[in-house]
C-alpha cells in the first residue's frame, strides 16, 4: 500500500480473494491466487457521491466469489462519540457502488458472515439497541432531563412485542447485483 492510502486496519480473505480497508477509509479487493496479487476493480473510498464519509468501518466480510464486501460501521459525529449504525452496507464490485440495508427495528449489526458455498447468502448478527424510535413521543432531551418513570414506562408500552426482544438475532439476506439486498429470515438466540 502506498503511504498516502493510509495504514491497513481491516483484512478479510476468502479462498483466493482478499479485501483490505485502510485508515483513510479506502477499500481494495484483490485476487491472491497468483504469485503476485492482482487488484480487482478500483480503489473505492467509503463515502457517498458528495464526498461525505458514510461512517467509520468497524468490520468487513468478503463473500465467496470476491465480488461483494459486507461493511459494518459506526457513525462518528464527534471524535469522542461513536454511535453504532443500524444499517449495514455492501460494496458491489461489479456495480462499483454501495448498497445499504437497515436491520430490524431497535437492532444494530455486530458481525457479518457470508455462506462459504453460496456467494449470495449473507447473515448479520444483531443485538438490541434502544433508539429514539423506541421512545415514541418522548424526545431525547426531555428523557435525559425531566422524564418521569411513569412517562418512560408508558412509552415502553408502545413498543411492539417483536421489537422488544433484547437478545441477539441472526438476520439472513440474499444479495445479488440484479436485485440488491433482500431480507430472508430472522432467528432469535442467546
Amino acid at each position: 500500500m502506498a503511504e498516502q492510502e493510509g495504514e491497513v486496519i481491516k483484512i478479510d480473505a476468502r479462498g483466493k480473494y482478499m479485501a483490505v480497508v485502510t485508515s483513510k477509509s479506502l477499500i481494495k479487493m484483490f485476487d491472491v491466487s497468483r504469485r503476485t496479487y492482482k487488484q480487482l476493480g478500483v480503489t473505492r473510498k467509503f463515502e457517498i457521491k458528495s464526498g461525505e464519509l458514510i461512517g467509520e468501518i468497524k468490520d468487513i466480510a468478503l463473500n465467496a466469489d470476491g465480488k461483494k464486501l459486507a461493511i459494518l460501521c459506526d457513525q462518528v459525529p464527534f471524535p469522542s462519540i461513536r454511535i453504532p449504525d443500524s444499517k449495514f452496507y455492501i460494496y458491489d464490485i461489479d456495480m462499483d457502488k454501495f448498497l445499504e440495508c437497515k436491520v430490524k427495528p431497535n437492532r444494530v449489526p455486530i458481525e457479518a458472515f457470508w455462506d462459504q458455498a453460496d456467494p449470495r447468502l449473507l447473515a448479520i448478527e444483531t443485538e438490541y439497541a434502544m433508539n429514539e424510535d423506541t421512545l415514541g413521543s418522548l424526545d431525547a432531551t426531555k428523557l435525559l432531563i425531566e422524564a418521569t418513570v411513569d412517562e418512560i414506562n408508558a412509552d415502553f408500552g408502545n413498543v411492539k412485542k417483536e421489537d422488544a426482544y433484547s437478545g441477539k438475532t441472526i438476520e439472513t439476506y440474499f444479495v445479488t447485483t440484479d436485485y440488491g439486498i433482500k431480507s430472508q429470515d430472522s432467528v432469535k438466540f442467546d
